[in-house]
């Protein structure tokens, strides 16, 4: 897509599969696409490397800002979301999502460290913030739930309308218009857009969810499929706005449960799955109880360990009719199990409400030096 915005820009939506928003293809025009195919692929596979760390670097500070101390829970942590088939792939595809995963990560620690010092954030902090989950927005469209959590978390119903709320929301908009100036220029853009991404989106005629696609395959009527899907999008905004209007929680705490609506209702979800994963965890770490001794730790933690390795199954099970397990058929049935642990996890531990606090300014201050 980026060979064809230097031929003609308006005619991006032409190349099959793009269902990016424009700055991917404006992004890709002025780097690797000016080099030979071959060369670039290669370049941006050790790129993805180093996203790959930078990313796990990232995620480390934010374990860190959750009061999460000992180095060694952090190992076992940043293991979770460092291994498993779905990263295989995502290399063996050579795609963007580790971009992604970065760039959201930054934004919640800049976010989390902003917060814990009480620093207020300023029109230039915000400039940086909302240009970075843009731009993850255009990489993975359906992050925008993301997007709607982060503009609104720290804003009262009452004030929705204030003048410095409404220039936040003029920002958020000049930035994407900005961004993505070709819808600008060509108007019919955003039609080739919704067409290109509308198949992607509702049209396919099986089943995508991960947990569904062996299940499913030969039960539903391939005509029902698209209705499915567009009734559990549904649902996934509004259990998403649920937690957006939740002001009690914290971002990345938000950014967590929403990640997790996007797991289980998302018929794509698995094409980022290690990054959602990774941010789901982000929800058990606060009920982690640290302790020198390894074996009381896991003794005091064995349910939201429970959790932390149901996603690590997760991560670790490939598609039923990948035919990686050609000898063992029925691997989707394992999802349900895995998916089942979590969701008892999540719930036994928000009912016993016993987790850390992590507004300990003595570690943010450690942190910063």
């Amino acid at each position: 897509m980026g060979k064809q915005f230097l031929k003609n820009p308006k005619d991006i939506y032409e190349v099959y599969g793009n269902v990016y928003l424009p700055i991917c293809a404006i992004f890709h025009a002025f780097t690797f696409s000016l080099i030979p195919f071959y060369i670039s692929f290669v370049l941006w596979y050790i790129t993805n490397i180093i996203l790959g760390m930078l990313f796990v670097r990232e995620y480390n500070k934010i374990l860190i800002l959750m009061n999460l101390k000992d180095k060694r829970y952090r190992f076992l942590i940043l293991l979770i979301i460092s291994n498993g088939w779905y990263i295989l792939q995502h290399f063996a595809w050579n795609q963007k999502k580790f971009l992604a995963g970065l760039l959201v990560a930054y934004i919640l620690r800049r976010e989390m460290q902003h917060r814990e010092l009480k620093i207020k954030n300023t029109y230039k902090y915000y400039f940086v913030n909302y240009n970075c989950i843009l731009f993850v927005l255009a990489i993975a469209p359906y992050f925008f739930l993301l997007l709607l959590a982060y503009v609104f978390y720290d804003i009262k119903r009452k004030d929705l309308f204030k003048v410095a709320n409404l220039k936040k929301y003029f920002l958020v908009i000049s930035l994407f218009f900005a961004q993505n100036f070709l819808f600008i220029i060509y108007p019919s853009m955003i039609r080739d857009f919704y067409k290109e991404t509308e198949y992607f989106t509702w049209g396919i005629p099986v089943f995508q969810h991960f947990y569904l696609t062996e299940l499913c395959a030969n039960v539903f009527d391939r005509d029902l499929v698209p209705k499915v899907n567009f009734a559990l999008n549904i649902i996934l905004i509004i259990l998403s706005t649920i937690i957006i209007c939740l002001k009690r929680l914290k971002i990345e705490i938000k950014f967590g449960y929403i990640n997790l609506f996007i797991m289980f209702l998302y018929q794509h979800a698995w094409k980022s799955l290690f990054i959602i994963i990774a941010f789901i965890l982000l929800i058990i770490i606060p009920f982690l109880k640290e302790d020198k001794d390894l074996l009381k730790f896991f003794k005091k933690n064995k349910i939201a360990l429970m959790g932390a390795f149901s996603l690590l199954c997760i991560n670790f099970t490939p598609f039923g009719d990948m035919g990686i397990y050609p000898f063992f058929p029925g691997i989707t049935y394992f999802y349900f199990i895995y998916l089942s642990l979590l969701i008892i996890s999540l719930i036994v531990l928000n009912c016993k409400k016993e987790h850390n606090s992590y507004s300990n300014l003595t570690i943010i201050k450690k942190f910063n030096t």
